[in-house]
């Protein structure tokens, strides 16, 4: 488990790359959600989970970005 991000801009940053990825991804890792869905610091998990198990190779990278 990661700590807790501490920078606010670098959870700003994070958490604007997570939307990014959420709406490339939607059609594949995402359909379940809502697609106007706005992504929190909480919904980190469901975002890389989603990328890891139907993201293939692609996904599986950009998760390891949500993650650094």
């Amino acid at each position: 488990m990661r700590a807790p991000v501490t920078n606010p801009t670098l959870e700003s940053k994070r958490l604007e790359l997570a939307q990014r990825f959420f709406k490339e991804y939607y059609a594949s890792c995402f359909w379940h959600l809502r697609p106007d869905l706005v992504v929190t610091e909480a919904m980190l998990p469901i975002i890389v989970k989603g990328l890891r198990t139907h993201g293939g190779k692609r996904g599986v990278h950009a998760a390891a970005q949500l993650i650094d």
